[in-house]
């Protein structure tokens, strides 16, 4: 896995309008305060660097402009890869089981994953989705539309109220989703 994320590494980098060299690269890996060298590079990019740590590649993507998920399964829609050593599957697959939201088979739908991520994903929208119903209220308030402030009120009203079933949700699946439910 290591040495196909080298390969990855070094695909990006050539590809880079101007093209980027590897002293450059190593200089953007060392400048976001993880100390790295060309020759540490050379050698990820040609397969001698057996380990990589997970710092390690965080860093070295966000000097690649790029998602660390991104050298971890290149080509998510289109190419195979080595998920465990020797067991491959589409890079997409792959991501999906990182993430964990690869479906377990045997396991009722409450207690997947996938059903588990699903929900706090929801709740992050409902979250996004109260804060603009706020900003719409607040507006309307400073024009004197008072319908308009009833509307989003109720909608607001609504959202908590989801809200709420959400974190009871992931509460009865075993996560902390934190604060109450105010």
């Amino acid at each position: 896995m290591v040495s196909a994320i080298g390969k990855h590494v070094k695909a990006i980098r050539e590809s880079k309008s101007p093209k980027l060299s590897a002293e450059r690269l190593a200089e953007r890996v060392s400048q976001l305060g993880y100390p790295y060298s060309r020759s540490a590079l050379v050698n990820l990019e040609y397969g001698r660097k057996k380990t990589l740590e997970v710092s390690e590649l965080i860093v070295i993507a966000e000097a690649l402009d790029v998602p660390p998920v991104e050298l971890l399964f290149p080509g998510l829609m289109v190419e195979e890869c080595e998920f465990l050593p020797g067991h491959f599957t589409t890079a997409w697959d792959s991501l999906k089981r990182f993430t964990g939201e690869a479906a377990l088979g045997g396991i009722a739908m409450r207690d997947q994953r996938e059903y588990n991520l699903s929900l706090m994903r929801a709740l992050d929208h409902n979250t996004a989705q109260a804060l603009e119903a706020s900003a719409r209220r607040s507006a309307a308030l400073s024009d004197g539309d008072l319908a308009r402030v009833e509307f989003e009120d109720s909608r607001l009203d609504a959202l908590r109220k989801h809200d709420a079933l959400l974190k009871d949700n992931i509460r009865a699946a075993g996560y902390d989703v934190g604060g109450g439910d105010e």
